[in-house]
């Protein structure tokens, strides 16, 4: 201090304010179920879509969905926080069996979660029709064949060769909405074929 001045002391109060830390509480997804099956048949219509419950606990979070299957499709393919998932299957050009697939939800931060998707395929049911007709009176009679057709006069080679002298025949495999046409034509020891006999339907159901 310069000389002949004073000392003053003076209180000095120094506060220091701990910083408040921000926590986000991490993104926590959940799907249900856990799994999903369909079941169809060949050749009709797709079943009914399902749905998947995405729920998130936990902080914002952004996902993006995605499915492994051609067949198998979801939406909406993304979305932030909880949400509903619709998946559809389509079964065009499926033939009979099972199929499996997966439908994965994928977000920054947090595990990926998964839905197993089986679908179903079965075959349509089948009938059966029965033809008899008039045996033939020719001496030389080798047999008959059997033609058939989805549309009337429509034939092409013969679905069964009979040979000898039986009058009936069961046509197997004829699927539910479908009408078929049917005429029988006999042969002898040569080859030679005769005309077509009248047309028949059948009207499976």
């Amino acid at each position: 201090s310069a000389p002949g001045a004073t000392s003053v002391t003076l209180p000095v109060t120094l506060t220091i304010t701990a910083a408040v830390a921000t926590v986000t509480p991490s993104a926590s997804l959940a799907m249900n179920p856990s799994s999903l099956s369909y079941a169809a048949t060949q050749g009709a219509a797709n079943p009914a879509n399902q749905n998947i419950s995405l729920t998130n606990s936990g902080g914002t979070v952004n996902w993006t969905v995605s499915d492994d299957a051609a067949w198998l499709a979801v939406s909406p393919a993304s979305g932030s926080g909880s949400s509903t998932l619709t998946t559809s299957v389509n079964t065009a050009g499926l033939t009979a069996g099972t199929y499996n697939g997966t439908v994965t939800v994928s977000a920054a931060g947090t595990s990926s979660k998964t839905v197993a998707v089986t679908l179903t395929v079965s075959a349509p049911a089948t009938s059966s029709a029965t033809l008899t007709w008039n045996a033939d009176t020719a001496i030389d009679l080798a047999g008959y064949k059997i033609y058939r057709a989805t549309t009337s006069g429509g034939y092409g080679a013969p679905i069964a060769t009979l040979t000898g002298s039986i009058t009936s025949y069961i046509a197997t495999g004829l699927q539910s909405g479908t009408t078929y046409f049917f005429v029988v034509t006999a042969y002898d020891s040569s080859g030679n074929e005769s005309t077509r006999s009248n047309e028949v339907s059948k009207s499976i159901f």
